[in-house]
């Protein structure tokens, strides 16, 4: 059995994706259906919104959940792609 890539078993995105969905952040109705999308889409669909998720998480940082120092090895991960 292969790995399959969703929203929940990314390990780079998912706890942004929460910290956009996530109302007390106010992240713009934009980002946050967007956010909602990605964490609906199946297996099929998630590797084709990845790279604009990949690229949003750069512009927007701050809506992650993760402690300062992962957040920082997540973006530099990311960079690296």
């Amino acid at each position: 059995m292969t790995d399959v890539l969703i929203a929940h078993t990314d390990r780079e995105l998912f706890d942004w994706l929460l910290g956009v969905i996530n109302p007390k952040n106010g992240a713009g109705s934009f980002l946050t259906h967007l956010a909602y999308a990605a964490l609906c889409a199946d297996p099929e669909n998630y590797p084709v919104l990845r790279p604009v998720l990949v690229a949003m998480a750069l512009k927007y940082p701050n809506y992650a959940h993760l402690e300062r120092a992962r957040a920082a090895r997540v973006t530099a991960a990311l960079l690296k792609e």
